[in-house]
């Protein structure tokens, strides 16, 4: 199985998003995903876990299977 990687460090602060109604990453973060699934990814995880507050989002903004960090 090969694998697939991407990192951005330009994304808006999850946090600030969270607490402090900063800007919104959830629409990067879905181009992200859509990018990897572009690309031939059928499963999509994200090592952030301040990330998995749009994790619902994301989801459906993919058809590729997202999983959830904390509970899986």
């Amino acid at each position: 199985m090969d694998s697939l990687f991407a990192s951005r460090t330009r994304f808006p602060d999850r946090t600030a998003a969270i607490l402090h109604n900063g800007p919104d990453p959830a629409p990067k973060m879905i181009a992200m995903a859509r990018r990897l699934e572009a690309a031939g990814a059928t499963v999509l995880i994200m090592p952030c876990n301040t990330g998995h507050v749009f994790l619902d989002r994301i989801r459906a903004g993919v058809g590729a299977a997202v999983l959830d960090m904390p509970l899986e």
